[in-house]
């Protein structure tokens, strides 16, 4: 009995000294980075979807305007070759026709260069919109 009473083994006594303190800190410490660690992620996670919500938006209104400028173009095409036609019609010979034919090619060739203008920007602009919500 002696024995256990100098080192305290079997009376619960630890002479004020927790062997597992520094295990219990390290431990607590472990578990707030891991929780600050798992936060971040999540909120970059978040910040990402809102990214991807605010980017699928933009691209759906930038695509409705280039639809919309496409048929624009479309229908401003079909009324030149409706008035092409009907002025061939009216042409009173071979010269004249060809003047026409050539003033229709080149207000074509200049409404294309107008269309291929536009909706280039507007790939442009939309590229440009879909990397804003990543921009820091």
């Amino acid at each position: 009995m002696a024995n256990n009473e100098r080192t305290g083994a079997g009376t619960g006594a630890t002479d004020g000294v927790d062997p597992t303190a520094g295990f219990r800190v390290a431990a607590e410490q472990s578990v707030d980075q891991a929780r600050k660690a798992f936060e971040d992620v999540l909120g970059m996670a978040q910040k990402a979807i809102g990214g991807m919500e605010t980017n699928a938006a933009t691209l759906q209104s930038n695509l409705q305007e280039m639809t919309r400028e496409t048929l624009d173009y479309a229908g401003a095409t079909a009324e030149a070759a409706f008035a092409l036609v009907e002025q061939l019609s009216k042409a009173k010979d071979p010269g004249e026709a060809a003047a026409i034919q050539k003033a229709f090619v080149e207000a074509q060739m200049q409404r294309m260069g107008r269309q291929a203008r536009v909706l280039g920007d507007g790939a442009i602009r939309t590229a440009q919109d879909l990397t804003k919500p990543f921009d820091r």
